[in-house]
């Protein structure tokens, strides 16, 4: 049995263990997928005691951040990126990764979007936003504007990469690319 789970506050609304579970179907994998409600202050107890029998598991809002320091290492994306959405065990250690990058730009790339000298505008600036913009740049976008409802944590986001901008909520910029 392969035991996975989702770390979140809230996370009864997900549709992982559904997801996940279909995926292993299809590939004739036994798993065993738990959904962990954890608030900030629960996080790590919750998730030392849980990931001590589990294969590795899924972080969401508000953790991606949260979950780092409880990690024994991280991936390049996940350093980049400053926030982890997959944890793994490898040689008996604790891995963090962020996969929300590479997964958009498969996603891109199978619908034919091109990426290179793009204008981009991303609206939120929470964890996933964090995953995505190393992986857009990577690509050769031109330049990434990011609004969110609050101004400050998307003018904080954007001073992490060269070509990303905080955004007010009205411009007349034209975009080739709109994320949300």
């Amino acid at each position: 049995m392969f035991k996975l789970g989702l770390f979140g506050h809230p996370v009864a609304h997900s549709q992982s263990p559904k997801i996940h579970g279909e995926f292993a179907r299809q590939f004739g994998i036994e798993l065993e997928y738990e959904l962990i409600d954890a608030t900030v202050s629960e996080l790590p107890k919750k998730f030392k005691d849980w990931i001590k029998t589990a294969h590795g598991c899924n972080i969401t809002v508000p953790h991606k951040q949260n979950i780092m320091p409880l990690l024994d290492h991280y991936t390049e994306r996940a350093h980049l990126a400053q926030a982890v959405n997959t944890v793994f065990w490898h040689d008996g250690e604790l891995w963090g990764d962020n996969t929300d990058g590479d997964g958009l730009i498969l996603d891109l790339q199978s619908k034919d979007i091109e990426l290179q000298d793009a204008q981009v505008l991303i609206i939120g600036a929470g964890g996933a936003t964090q995953g995505i913009i190393p992986s857009l740049l990577k690509q050769g976008v031109a330049h990434i504007d990011i609004q969110n409802r609050n101004f400050n944590k998307a003018f904080k986001l954007a001073e992490n990469f060269e070509n990303c901008h905080a955004s007010g909520n009205k411009n007349d910029d034209t975009y080739d690319l709109i994320i949300h």
